[in-house]
């Protein structure tokens, strides 16, 4: 959720306080949760999954679907390519 008072563009905010949010490495593109950039910085990237209360439980009625986007942990893989910024904030 971006913050009232936060103006710095290219990103959609920090994480609420409900939700849980990992990155999951994707080989395939060279993105990990473990990346840094060139000047030694903490850049982890990967796929955005999301765990909480405020996540859906499933595709009504459609058990493969829901096998095939939420884990056995309960995580729900959203599919999307994002980065934790050094402010704590997600950039997709």
């Amino acid at each position: 959720m971006t913050h009232v008072t936060d103006n710095i563009p290219g990103h959609v905010g920090g994480i609420v306080p409900s939700l849980e949010v990992k990155l999951v490495d994707i080989p395939d593109m060279k993105y990990f949760s473990t990346d840094i950039d060139k000047n030694g910085k903490w850049m982890p990237r990967g796929e955005v999954c999301l765990r909480g209360p405020a996540v859906f439980k499933g595709y009504y009625k459609d058990l493969e679907k829901t096998a095939e986007t939420i884990d056995n942990e309960g995580w729900l893989h959203t599919g999307d390519v994002g980065q934790i910024l050094m402010n704590g904030a997600l950039k997709v």
